[in-house]
């Protein structure tokens, strides 16, 4: 199974440690690369999100993740955010969004993780790191071929410097990140090892920057001489969508089966992935957030509760559409929490291409919204479902209804306005050609 754990901190709370801006951009971008030419099916893992990202988090997730690795299993981790250095012990740190940068004790200790490479069954491990100062965990490289290579266990990391400060870059990307996916897109040969992705992105790497990437084998992890292999996909298996999993992360105490599955969507054609991953996250984690918070809100009942009974979340998607013109997003969301009824509803995102946006449905209206959606529901929806459906209508709510796009329709989505007696209402299907409708 190949793994890809990824960690993005751009926001840290405390006031003598500064915002960063470009980390999830970077993550995302070089998430994207790999999943578009290298990756067939990944396992694919991303913390972002304050919450995610404190020291007891990423301690407790990481040593979790790693530890439960088997004998077969690859490992990338990458990580973007600040880092620090202590010379008298000769350590690298990362900086967690609740460390303080006066109090070490708050920061994350990469010989940490060190720790958790040597335990790991893992077959390879291989860590990429845009930090300052993450570049003291190194000893030399050996070289061999690429078939024994294989064969041989690895623990590895390149690191964007050394003991020194890195630029989080002007722009979108960090000028690491944009050399590390310069050389993952150009990189033509069918086999990639990490030794020559780390030798190619310090020699492609600027020499007016004042940092200077360093790459090498991990020490007393188990390393064993061998190396992680980026193995370059057949043209006709190459997708513009992988999935990426986002974790509920309450008290284990609660007995609730989750799953969040998310599309993640690659730099192909029109498809301008970052801006569009950004809202699919984003929209995962308002959803997963609302959950820990009715947990926490009562977390004796919920306890209690999922003991007797069970709980259940999970969060799926489709995507309805996908062309030059729109991108359509279907989220679908089933919960139960032990009462009466199991909930479900569907969240939406769509994007047009003209020029390049989110759009919401008062965008494909011309005319009075509220009389528009009134005749729509008065041609398309069930007989019993007219009045039910016109009683939910306001002017305020109608651009915020969820809607999809395909072929040559495009479905309206009442779910969230209704009672668990009235689902069957929740969804009409209405032709592109309809009067109003400008698609």
């Amino acid at each position: 199974m190949d793994k890809i754990i990824a960690v993005a901190i751009d926001e840290y709370q405390s006031q003598n440690i500064s915002n960063l801006k470009n980390c999830l951009n970077d993550i995302n971008s070089l998430i994207g690369v790999l999943t578009e030419n290298y990756f067939d099916d990944p396992e694919l893992t991303l913390y972002h999100k304050p919450e995610q990202t404190t020291l007891s988090f990423l301690y407790n997730y990481l040593n979790q993740e790693i530890r439960n690795t088997l004998d077969d299993d690859t490992v990338l981790i990458i990580f973007a955010g600040h880092g620090d250095y202590n010379s008298y012990l000769k350590t690298s740190y990362w900086y967690c969004s609740d460390s303080d940068g006066n109090d070490p004790t708050t920061w994350f200790n990469l010989r940490d993780l060190i720790d958790f490479f040597t335990a790991s069954k893992a077959k390879h491990i291989a860590l990429i790191t845009d930090s300052c100062f993450s570049g003291a965990i190194f000893e030399t490289v050996r070289g061999g071929g690429i078939n024994a290579l294989a064969k041989k266990k690895s623990r590895q990391a390149l690191t964007s410097g050394g003991i020194e400060t890195v630029s989080d870059g002007i722009a979108k990307n960090s000028p690491f990140n944009l050399t590390l996916i310069q050389v993952l897109s150009s990189y033509d040969k069918q086999e990639l090892t990490f030794n020559t992705l780390s030798e190619e992105t310090i020699r492609t790497f600027s020499e007016d920057s004042r940092q200077t990437p360093q790459f090498g084998a991990l020490s007393h992890t188990g390393h064993e001489g061998g190396t992680y292999i980026f193995r370059k996909k057949q043209d006709n298996k190459k997708l513009a969508i992988s999935e990426i999993s986002l974790r509920l992360d309450i008290d284990p105490k609660i007995k609730i089966e989750a799953d969040c599955k998310l599309p993640f969507f690659n730099d192909v054609n029109h498809l301008e992935s970052n801006f569009i991953n950004i809202y699919v996250q984003q929209l995962g984690y308002s959803i997963i957030n609302e959950v820990r918070k009715y947990m926490v809100d009562d977390i004796d009942y919920a306890i209690e509760r999922s003991e007797e009974i069970g709980f259940d979340s999970q969060i799926s998607y489709k995507i309805m559409r996908d062309d030059k013109n729109y991108l359509s997003i279907l989220i679908e969301v089933g919960q139960f929490f032990g009462t009466a009824y199991p909930n479900y509803w569907v969240e939406t995102l769509n994007f047009s291409f003209d020029s390049v946006r989110k759009i919401q449905l008062g965008d494909l209206l011309d005319g009075d919204a509220k009389k528009i959606i009134e005749n729509v529901i008065d041609k398309y929806s069930e007989s019993d479902c007219k009045e039910v459906l016109k009683k939910c209508l306001t002017y305020e709510l109608i651009n915020d209804l969820e809607f999809s796009l395909i072929d040559k329709s495009i479905f309206l989505y009442f779910y969230k306005m209704l009672p668990h007696a009235l689902a069957p209402c929740g969804c009409i299907e209405i032709p592109y050609n309809e009067e109003g409708f400008q698609i």
